[in-house]
């Protein structure tokens, strides 16, 4: 089987960038820095509505609040929650 030869050498600084990688990190961080919060304004623990890979479970934050089908999430949590539960979502959604 042949080798086949790169027709140019390696340059990191044209590689593509580590996408996954930078989600994860993004996701990671936005775990820490909100979790405790999430946990003092929903009274849940954010791990069940989250996924290190693609962050903020949306749907199921939406089932885990009953929201009616004549409502939006955003109106159920600013009804239940206020303002700030609603931003936190939204950070979390990757909205704001």
């Amino acid at each position: 089987m042949p080798v086949i030869l790169p027709t140019r050498p390696f340059d990191p600084a044209n590689a593509p960038p580590l996408l996954y990688r930078d989600l994860f990190l993004k996701n990671k961080k936005l775990f820490y820095d909100h979790n405790e919060e999430f946990q003092k304004i929903f009274k849940v623990s954010l791990t069940s509505f989250w996924d290190i890979n693609t962050g903020f479970k949306y749907l199921n934050f939406n089932d885990f609040l009953n929201v009616p089908e004549n409502k939006s999430l955003k109106q159920t949590i600013q009804k239940k929650y206020g303002k700030r539960g609603v931003e936190l979502v939204m950070i979390l959604a990757g909205i704001k």
